[in-house]
């Protein structure tokens, strides 16, 4: 039996955007989702948020981040070139 390794856990404190508000939002996590699908190579991870208004949504983990320094740093890099 394979095991899924997480970024973070129950009860960890994290960032992200809000889609509608497109605000810093720090929610804490009440629930962890991992999805895998037969074709992809790595599972899909995502993370409920508990209390206050973002109460029940869910976040991807590349949309995570532990400190709202972390977040503001992904946001301000220039985007790569292909």
């Amino acid at each position: 039996m394979a095991t899924i390794q997480t970024k973070f856990n129950v009860g960890d404190k994290l960032f992200t955007i809000d889609k509608e508000s497109m605000k810093i939002k720090e929610f804490e996590v009440s629930m962890v989702c991992a999805f895998i699908h037969y074709s992809d190579a790595a599972p899909t991870v995502s993370y409920q948020a508990k209390g206050s208004d973002f109460s029940g949504k869910s976040v991807d983990e590349e949309k995570c981040f532990k400190t709202k320094h972390e977040l503001l740093t992904y946001i301000e890099q220039p985007e790569s070139e292909e």
